[in-house]
């Protein structure tokens, strides 16, 4: 078989569209796996709660409780204001709060004014897209 660009667009096209009938049908059927995960790990947590355990121990494994957090932002300006304030006070984790992502919206935002922020690497690249007519 010769390629010619309409084949190779129209096989990009059919491969895409499997794929994404795959994900699909594999998203469902996970979802219902989860729910049925979750349903006997709640099963499980109220059982321990009910008999007053941390773990439930049989010959098919064990099911054990797992302290969680949950962290969310609720006032960015606060943190901001706190972080700053624990700057003045020569906190050496004043940052600790921070993890290392760039928002690349920002970093392009600035590069259209012609700003590069120091220590940020910026790699542009293209790539090739295919659409349907």
């Amino acid at each position: 078989m010769t390629w010619t660009p309409v084949l190779a667009i129209e096989k990009r096209l059919e491969i895409r569209e499997t794929r994404s009938q795959r994900k699909k049908e594999f998203d469902a059927a996970e979802a219902i796996d989860k729910n049925k995960e979750d349903l006997l790990e709640s099963y499980l947590l109220a059982t321990m709660n009910e008999r007053g355990e941390e773990q439930i121990k049989t010959e098919a494994g064990t099911a054990y409780k797992s302290p969680q957090m949950r962290v969310t932002m609720t006032d960015r300006q606060k943190v901001i204001d706190f972080t700053l304030d624990r700057i003045e006070k020569n906190d050496p984790n004043a940052f600790d709060l921070f993890t290392n992502h760039i928002n690349k919206d920002a970093v392009r935002d600035m590069m259209q004014r012609n700003i590069v922020p120091p220590g940020v690497a910026v790699d542009q690249f293209v790539t090739c897209n295919v659409r349907k007519a």
